[in-house]
Formats: C-alpha cells, sequence, structure tokens
C-alpha cells in the first residue's frame, strides 16, 4: 500500500489532507472555546476563561520550542499518534468533570478554590501539549508542502478554521436532540475525540509515504546556528504573527464571557449568547482564509505578493487596526448588530494577516529547513497567545477592582 502511496503525485497526496490536518488538530481547543460558558460553572467560574488560555499557553509553548529545537529527532508518526491521544483525552476530560459536578458530588461546585478549578488548569496543561504537538507537526508538514505547492500554508489554516465553523452547528444541533445538557456535552466531546484520533490511520495510510519524500530528514538534528539563522530569516513575518495572536487572545474569549446581555438582545440565554459571540469571531476568521487559499493556487502571483516590499507594512497597518478595536471589548456597544459586526471585522482581519505571515516565514527559508520554520512560526503563535491571555487577565483583575 504504500508504495502505491509513494508513486502517485507527492503533491497532489498531501495537499488533499493538509487542511484535514488542520481542522483535527485544531477541532478540541474550538470544541472547548464554544462551550467554555457552560464548563464555567464547574471550573471555576469567568477566571477560569483567562487561566484556561494561560495553561494552555504554558504547556503549548515548551512542547512547541522543543520541537522547533529537537522535534527532527522523533518522527511525524510520533508526534501524530501522541498529540492525537492526548487531545481526545482532554476533550472527554473536561466532560467527566462537568459529569460529575452535580448536586451528589459537592466538593465540585464552583470555586477558585475546590478541586473542579484545578482539575480544568491540569486538563488545559495536558491538552495543550497534545495541541502543541499537533499544530506543531501541522506546520511543519504545510511547510514542506508548500515548497511545491504554497496553497498548503492557507489550508492548513483554513481547516483550522473549518473546525471552528464546526463546532457551533454541531452544538446546537445535538442539544436540539437531546435536549439534555450532559448528555449533549458528553456526545459533541466524543465526536471531537473520535474526529481527533481519525489523525492516526490518515497518517499512516495518506501522509506518511509522500511525507518521506519530503526535502528534509527528520532525524537530522539541528544546531543552535541554523536555528539563530532561520529565527534571523523568518523574524518579520513571525513577529506579525506572535502580535496578532497576542492581540486576538487580550480579549477572546476571556473579556469576551464578562459581557452582558445587550438590551436589543432576542437571546434571553446568556451562555448561549456568549458561545454565539465567540463563535462569530472564530467564523469571521475562518471566512478569511478561503480567498487566501484561492489566492494561494496561483504561485506566481502569491510569490509576487510575499517578496512584495509593501506587504509587511500593509499587514501592520491591519494589525493597526485590530488594536484600535480593542477599547470596544472592554466598554461593547449596545446594539447586538454593532457587537457581531465587531467580532466579525476582528476575527477577519486576523485571518488574512496570520494566512499571509505563515506563506512569508516558510518562502524565506531553504526548502530542506522549511519545517523548522513551521516550527518556529508555531512557537511564536502560542507564544503571543499566552502573552494575550497573561495581560488580558491582569486587565481584568485590575478593571474588576
Amino acid at each position: 500500500m504504500e508504495e502505491k502511496v509513494d508513486q502517485k503525485p507527492a503533491n497532489e497526496i498531501r495537499v488533499g489532507y493538509v487542511g484535514y490536518l488542520g481542522f483535527a488538530g485544531q477541532i478540541s481547543w474550538a470544541m472547548i472555546l464554544v462551550h467554555l460558558p457552560m464548563l464555567e460553572t464547574v471550573v471555576g467560574g469567568k477566571t477560569f476563561s483567562f487561566a484556561v488560555g494561560i495553561a494552555m499557553g504554558i504547556a503549548c509553548n515548551i512542547v512547541r520550542l522543543l520541537v522547533f529545537i529537537y522535534g527532527r529527532k522523533l518522527s511525524f508518526s510520533v508526534r501524530v499518534v501522541v498529540g492525537a491521544i492526548f487531545s481526545a483525552v482532554f476533550t472527554l476530560g473536561y466532560f467527566l468533570i462537568y459529569a460529575c459536578s452535580g448536586p451528589w458530588i459537592p466538593t465540585l461546585r464552583p470555586s477558585v478554590e475546590e478541586p473542579g478549578f484545578w482539575f480544568g488548569l491540569g486538563l488545559a496543561l495536558f491538552g495543550g501539549a497534545g495541541n502543541a504537538q499537533l499544530l506543531s507537526t501541522g506546520y511543519g508538514i504545510a511547510s514542506l508542502v508548500s515548497v511545491n505547492q504554497p496553497v498548503a500554508n492557507s489550508l492548513f489554516f483554513l481547516g483550522q478554521g473549518a473546525a471552528a465553523a464546526f463546532c457551533w452547528p454541531m452544538k446546537r444541533l445535538v442539544y436540539a436532540a437531546t435536549k439534555n445538557t450532559e448528555l449533549h456535552l458528553g456526545i459533541v466531546m466524543g465526536i471531537t475525540s473520535v474526529i481527533s484520533l481519525t489523525l492516526i490511520p490518515l497518517y499512516y495510510k495518506r501522509l506518511r509515504g509522500a511525507i518521506a519524500t519530503a526535502p528534509t530528514t527528520e532525524t537530522k538534528s539541528v544546531s543552535w546556528s541554523q536555528s539563530l539563522r532561520i529565527l534571523r530569516l523568518t523574524m518579520l513575518p513571525n513577529t506579525i504573527l506572535w502580535l496578532s495572536f497576542m492581540c486576538t487572545n487580550l480579549v477572546t474569549p476571556g473579556q469576551i464571557m464578562l459581557w452582558q446581555l445587550p438590551s436589543d438582545s432576542n437571546e434571553t440565554d446568556l451562555k448561549l449568547y456568549l458561545s454565539l459571540c465567540v463563535y462569530v469571531n472564530l467564523i469571521a476568521d475562518a471566512c478569511a482564509k478561503c480567498p487566501c487559499v484561492w489566492f494561494a493556487n496561483d504561485t506566481r502571483r502569491l510569490s509576487r505578493v510575499l517578496n512584495h516590499k509593501w506587504t509587511p507594512f500593509v499587514l501592520l497597518a491591519l494589525l493597526i487596526v485590530r488594536c484600535g478595536l480593542l477599547p470596544l471589548f472592554y466598554a461593547p456597544p449596545n446594539p447586538e448588530w454593532a457587537r457581531y459586526l465587531m467580532l466579525s471585522f476582528f476575527g477577519f482581519i486576523h485571518g488574512i494577516i496570520v494566512s499571509i505571515a505563515l506563506s512569508m516565514s516558510s518562502s524565506r527559508v531553504s526548502s530542506a529547513d522549511s519545517d523548522l520554520a513551521g516550527y518556529l512560526s508555531s512557537f511564536m503563535i502560542i507564544n503571543g497567545l499566552l502573552v494575550g491571555s497573561g495581560i488580558g487577565m491582569i486587565v481584568s483583575l485590575v478593571d474588576s477592582q
């Protein structure tokens, strides 16, 4: 079977599954975000919305930095298997915490000092390690494929956006069918875990043979001088990535979780409303990546954009616009439509920035180092999320006093 895979056009094989790799790698975290208002009740309330981002960020920072430095000493297959299993346990774990939080187990009633909060943070650390393994590996594979197929980077990001788009309809569909919160959560987290685990057979049957032809050797060691050279070459696009993701986690999901219902809202369930707000931001981000995928299909056109001297300035201008929207998250407009418009615009700009910046990073190194560029970009992304979550939590605590 592997012989047949190797003999097919390598790019055709790989690009077809890079998007799904992004989808299944991101689905666990996206599903947790959409259900965060529900999970808050058993893991410490509003404080947990910021704390979970910090815990995930710490785990992801450590793992992704190690992947950048030592990742080639472990095969892609090992990282995919470990990441998929960790992600599946991550999502099922939150369902178990919720299921065990009924009145018959009063010790798990919501309080920052009680076990639910610490179990939740422990799961976030565990899930962060799995998420980091999957997505850093995915960034590396996408960057390898992008040497001959630049659309791979945009497809990978689009897959992550599709994971966010999948979560809200699944949440509403399952709840409408069950009318029971515990059963609903068990079903959606079970489906999410299965999706994460499908990456294992997918990799072995569809990706491993093609990756074997990639212009690098997974077990090749990486010197510090090589790491520093890649850091220097990709500094500008990675700084843009870092700033955009840091800006995102300053306000989402933590600050959104502090919103109240607008006076003109037709919704009466605050938790449902907040879940929808998080989803609107995620779906706008996904929509922005669709035209980026179409644009990246033309290799020459994409190359001109990535190498144009004005492209970094355009991305920085979009970043400034995003920063200008931040105050609105701390004092959200009252009209419901204005909030949705703000969330959509905030997410859409982010999708454009990160798609172009990641492709720019891969294009600045040799084909043999493209996977390392992907690992470094992966680290910069999650580091930006961690810093943004930390600053957002501090601002929220100061504001509450």
